[in-house]
């Protein structure tokens, strides 16, 4: 029970890392894109918008579809004790 307990927790916080991580490149790049900067288009994108928004979701859609195929791992599930008073 223990080794699960560890792996759920190390696992929310890389997730919880990734979170915060994204959260701050998007208010950053997004601020210092849009406010007081001319804004230009990339293929009909703002630019404030490509880079602030588009990158960091497909940034992380790569990265979760890694951390979910490549490093979370089921755990072998604890044996269950016999029940007490049913049908053997």
């Amino acid at each position: 029970m223990e080794h699960s307990y560890r792996n759920s927790r190390r696992e929310a916080i890389v997730a919880g890392i990734i979170t915060i991580v994204t959260c701050i490149w998007v208010v950053g790049t997004c601020a210092a894109l849009s406010y007081g900067q001319p804004v230009y288009s990339i293929g009909g994108i703002p630019n404030w918008a490509l880079w602030g928004i588009f990158v960091p979701w497909v940034a992380c859609l790569v990265t979760n579809i890694w951390y979910s195929l490549i490093y979370i791992r089921d755990d072998d599930e604890p044996e269950k004790p016999p029940s007490a008073g049913g049908p053997t």
